[in-house]
């Protein structure tokens, strides 16, 4: 397999893996309502609305990728729900959202950087990969279900999924 398929099965493997774990509680804090963490959600909190959701997913990719440096282009989404769960068990949605950029920096730095900052924010980090193409995902944080950093030789990407929020993808 050449480079370039190679590469592009990977970032469907990243993103199907990030898709189909990334299905979160909901909610906001009492004290803080646009910061929740994974526990306040699970606490059975208020949930979040879709439009909430989608630009705290998208503050918290805007920011990573800032710490990243470079130029960012928008791979795929956030342009419609897709389906997740609840804790409930009821039907939900959450938005997706891939950039990318055609340069590596420093993977060992970079994913400690990332991995320091996401536990800081309360989340569960996953490795995955090796130390020249490490793939790291940050799980239940305070604006998204999943965020992840992929680091190729050459190219990096930032996959999210937002949090998990009420309605059917179909109808938003």
């Amino acid at each position: 397999m050449t480079t370039a398929p190679r590469a592009l099965a990977v970032l469907t493997a990243a993103v199907g893996v990030l898709l189909a774990t990334s299905c979160a509680t909901t909610g906001t804090a009492a004290t803080d309502p646009d910061h929740t963490s994974a526990d306040d959600r699970a606490a059975g909190s208020t949930p979040v609305d879709p439009e909430t959701a989608k630009q705290r997913m998208i503050a918290a990719v805007d920011d990573t990728t800032r710490r990243l440096g470079g130029t960012w282009s928008t791979e795929t989404g956030p342009d419609y729900p897709e389906s997740c769960v609840l804790p409930d068990g009821t039907p939900g949605a959450h938005w997706a959202y891939l950039v990318r950029r055609d340069s590596s920096g420093d993977p060992v730095h970079d994913t400690a950087v990332l991995t320091a900052l996401w536990e800081q924010q309360g989340m569960h980090i996953d490795r995955w990969g090796t130390d020249e193409s490490p793939e790291i995902v940050g799980r239940d944080g305070p604006d998204t279900a999943t965020l992840g950093l992929t680091a190729w030789p050459g190219r990096y990407s930032v996959e999210a999924t937002s949090i998990c929020f009420p309605g059917d993808p179909d109808q938003l």
